[in-house]
């Protein structure tokens, strides 16, 4: 199945908020195992478990698969956030808008874990990485807050019209253009000190008109702050923290350790700006946990929804910088953006 998100995709946040509009296009599809399908085996389940996991979804005493009925698909979402830099909310909304679509389909498929893909435009620093994968209650610091402030683009006229009347008054002319009287040097009554009264009517309503402004700009931030407020609340309290498959990646390969954040890659995207933007998240039981076969810390990581297990068991290796110099695409790497991909490892379980 597959859901797509288009223009008219939008939700509100409550009866009263203005509606939360998305212009990007996302996929969302619910993946059935065919192996799992009542007509495709006696065993429908065993084609839902990686070999070294067949025995866990078997009964203790060996007399056969469990009766209880379990998870026999996956969730996939897969999307392009807004690009621009400043358009941290808009990303924010989309993604929101995103979530909503997998609830409906999880809701439609019940205990299908989650893994969501994609270039998110966003760095492992910002608030929406934080917000998607972090534990609730997120605590977002000024930056990341200041961050999520919506931009806007004024079309009205007043920055306009000041500037009209700046120029107006520097070329000698009134505020309707009107061709002004030089002022009388020797009447004391229009100079005042070199200032006609025309000029000081100019230099009041341009201040007046600076005061709109301030106030209008005021209450938008008062208006922005709340709008942001609100959406982080419902995207904390409506949503769950996800794992990034490459989260602990810079820990394995020093080469790609980052100065501004820990664990994810320093850079997927490798043009004139370098850094990272792509992820897979996956449903998270831990974060992190030791792995016996390596003994690393961290590595791999373990997630659970319901009784289906996954398990990120590899993820592929991340050129050199020397592969992707001068810069990406190049003629080994086609694409600005690397490759992401992950072995995730689904196995049953009673526990």
């Amino acid at each position: 199945m597959n859901i797509k998100l288009d223009t008219e995709s939008s939700l509100t946040l409550d009866d009263t908020n203005e509606p939360l509009e998305s212009t990007n296009v996302a996929q969302v599809l619910a993946l059935t195992f065919r192996d799992s399908l009542p007509e495709a085996s006696a065993d429908p389940y065993a084609g839902c478990v990686s070999p070294e996991h067949q025995s866990a979804y078997h009964d203790d005493d060996g007399g056969g698969p469990n009766p209880t009925p379990v998870t026999r698909g996956i969730i996939v979402s897969n999307t392009h956030l807004f690009w621009q830099p400043s358009a941290s909310f808009e990303r924010l909304q989309q993604q929101f808008i995103i979530e909503r679509a997998i609830m409906e389909m999880q809701a439609r498929y019940l205990g299908y874990p989650v893994i969501k893909c994609g270039d998110f435009n966003t760095t492992p620093d910002d608030a929406l990485y934080s917000l998607m994968t972090k534990p609730r209650p997120v605590e977002l610091n000024e930056w990341q807050l200041n961050q999520l402030l919506p931009c806007h683009y004024d079309d009205s006229s007043d920055s306009e019209h000041l500037s009209d009347q700046e120029d107006t008054a520097d070329k000698g002319g009134n505020e309707c253009g009107d061709k002004q009287t030089q002022p009388d040097n020797n009447n004391n009554n229009n100079n005042n000190g070199g200032d006609s009264d025309d000029s000081r009517t100019i230099k009041r309503k341009k201040l007046e008109m600076l005061e709109h402004m301030e106030q209008r700009l005021e209450e938008q931030l008062r208006l922005d702050t709340q709008k942001v407020a609100k959406l982080v609340e419902a995207y904390q309290t409506k949503t769950t923290p996800f794992a990034s498959a490459y989260s602990t990646y810079a820990q394995l390969v020093p080469e790609y350790k980052a100065d501004k954040w820990d664990g994810e890659p320093k850079y997927t995207n490798y043009t004139g700006w370098k850094g990272t933007l792509d992820y897979i998240f996956v449903q998270k039981e831990q974060f992190a946990f030791t792995d016996k076969a390596t003994g690393l810390d961290g590595w791999p990581i373990k997630i659970t929804d319901g009784r289906l297990k996954a398990r990120v068991r590899q993820v592929l290796s991340l050129p050199s910088t020397d592969e992707m110099e001068p810069g990406l695409p190049n003629k080994s790497f086609s694409s600005d953006h690397v490759s992401l991909m992950a072995r995730i490892d689904l196995f049953y379980s009673k526990t």
